[in-house]
């Protein structure tokens, strides 16, 4: 019997998550419009906001064009844009010259990154 890799992970799921419990929504690209999103105001955690941002923005060379691209991500860069501008600038700007000095964070290195995700 073959089964899917989906059910497969939703069979192994089920079997791990007891009564009562939930999982967290793994949706990247929706995180920013949903109303439970919860951004850490620390240096780090912007840092890798900023660097899956740069991620996305890189990835424009994987599209048929600029527009393609505006169509699938420009709404996403949109809504993290919005959502730096309510943080601190101090923290921003920190989280800023951390991925200037550092460069990415290492889960967002390279548009490659991205896979399947966005």
């Amino acid at each position: 019997l073959h089964l899917s890799i989906r059910r497969q992970r939703q069979m192994c799921i089920r079997d791990r998550v007891s009564e009562g419990e939930r999982l967290a929504c793994a949706d990247l690209k929706a995180c920013f419009s949903c109303e439970h999103q919860v951004l850490v105001e620390s240096v780090d955690d912007i840092w890798a906001l900023l660097s899956f941002k740069e991620c996305v923005e890189e990835s424009l060379y994987l599209h048929e064009s600029t527009s393609h691209f505006v169509k699938n991500y420009g709404d996403l860069l949109a809504q993290i844009e919005n959502r730096v501008g309510k943080l601190s600038r101090g923290v921003v700007k920190r989280a800023q010259t951390k991925l200037a000095d550092e460069g990415r964070h290492p889960l967002w290195l390279d548009a490659s990154d991205l896979g399947s995700v966005v």
